[in-house]
């Protein structure tokens, strides 16, 4: 497997582990909205990699151009991850504490994932 789709899993395995806690917790709605808190953290995921392929062919030919790519392609993700958790609690009804939950979790598979592509990078 390539490591996007395992860090997709990682992410996955941690949505369905807080969405179940919360659902203990807050029932079905605090279950929704945990899934809905890590689909968004599913989406930036996606944004990285769209921004990283974009940086990579820009690099080819400048590499200044590749560095203001991913810096815009940072301040898109923020952009989109407020937009999405803001749409969230007023469009849908979003409950504020799984949400974040959820978000949080797939943020943290992030991370983790991450930093194991990296240290098998560097070897």
């Amino acid at each position: 497997m390539t490591p996007a789709r395992t860090m997709v899993d990682a992410q996955m395995a941690l949505l369905g582990a807080s969405g179940a806690l919360m659902a203990s917790f807050g029932g079905w709605a605090a279950f929704d909205s945990a899934a809905y808190g890590g689909l968004c953290g599913i989406v930036l995921t996606w944004a990285l990699g769209r921004n990283a392929r974009r940086a990579e062919r820009a690099a080819r030919d400048n590499p200044r151009k590749a560095v203001r790519v991913l810096y815009a392609g940072a301040a898109g993700r923020f952009g989109l991850a407020a937009l999405l958790v803001g749409a969230g609690f007023d469009l849908f009804g979003v409950h504020p504490l799984p949400c974040v939950v959820g978000f949080a979790a797939t943020r943290l598979a992030f991370w983790w994932d991450a930093r194991t592509v990296f240290k098998e990078a560097v070897r």
